[in-house]
């Protein structure tokens, strides 16, 4: 019991522990020193650690089960998708865990993505961030989550793509191989996969995605969007972009650029979500002004 204890941030489930470990559970807690959360005994008596509730909703859900989702995705280095709850999922034909406040059981008839030595027990990067997209409310969040994975370095859009292959249950299958696609293609951000997902919409060329293109003084730069046949690309601005010493290097670097190559759009982020026909009207006249017929 001790050395499960020291392994798992001082939490046990009863189905590891002797009745002798029982017996000794049970006095702690009676005296104050310890507390018992539905199958589980913490050995101490104030609030749980983050950690320490991912090992009780673990440990609760029996020796099966793995964090998934959301709560994986961020043990793997995922930020700012939190939503303050622990994903659990479990096989089905497991006996159901008692309820947990802020925990989430989610149910399976597949075999499930185990990491092979992360502790507590969770699902691969990738098999957690299709859980976390398939679980979303919202198809835009479904893409999101997908995107910061990419972009915050936690997977390659072709590690997303083999576990699509190895995933039997998933919702939004084919907006997840969509967004992939467009992920593989250079789109970085949540932003530029609603710009191309517009142009698709309303009949605009495809355009190329962080495309590497050098400005008048022989630097490479990266473009969010490209139509180089008709010299005009676009750039799709987040919120980071409105600090003052930020705004100002971009200018430049826009300047450098259309010296070099020709024109380029710019938009905030927030017309490309809210103001999507300001954006595909825009784009559609620079097109053609450049050119294009559709």
């Amino acid at each position: 019991m001790e050395s499960l204890l020291a392994a798992q941030e001082q939490v046990i489930a009863r189905w590891q522990m002797s009745s002798q470990d029982m017996v000794k559970g049970r006095r702690q807690v009676a005296g104050g020193r310890w507390q018992r959360i539905a199958r589980c005994y913490v050995a101490q008596n104030g609030p749980l650690t983050d950690l320490q509730r991912h090992w009780v909703a673990l440990l609760n859900a029996g020796p099966t089960a793995a964090l998934a989702g959301r709560t994986a995705a961020a043990a793997a280095g995922l930020a700012g998708w939190g939503d303050g709850l622990v994903y659990v999922i479990v096989r089905r034909g497991a006996s159901t865990p008692p309820a947990l406040d802020g925990v989430k059981v989610r149910w399976t008839r597949a075999d499930i993505d185990m990491h092979p030595v992360a502790s507590p027990r969770r699902v691969r990067p990738a098999a957690a961030l299709l859980q976390a997209s398939s679980w979303m409310r919202s198809d835009r969040a479904a893409m999101g989550v997908l995107a910061a994975g990419v972009q915050q370095r936690i997977v390659r859009p072709e590690d997303l793509r083999a576990a699509v292959g190895r995933t039997v249950e998933m919702r939004r299958r084919q907006l997840v191989l969509q967004t992939l696609n467009d992920l593989a293609g250079g789109s970085h951000a949540l932003s530029e996969l609603d710009a191309v997902r517009l142009c698709r919409k309303a009949g605009l060329p495809t355009p190329s995605r962080q495309a590497v293109r050098c400005d008048a003084r022989g630097r490479r730069r990266y473009l969010d969007l490209d139509w180089e046949e008709w010299r005009l690309s676009a750039e799709i601005d987040g919120q980071q972009h409105m600090e003052v010493r930020r705004w100002c290097d971009d200018l430049l670097r826009q300047n450098e650029l259309v010296i070099a190559r020709g024109d380029a759009l710019r938009f905030p982020s927030l017309v490309v979500r809210t103001q999507s026909e300001v954006f595909t009207d825009q784009v559609a006249r620079g097109l053609l002004a450049r050119g294009w017929r559709p």
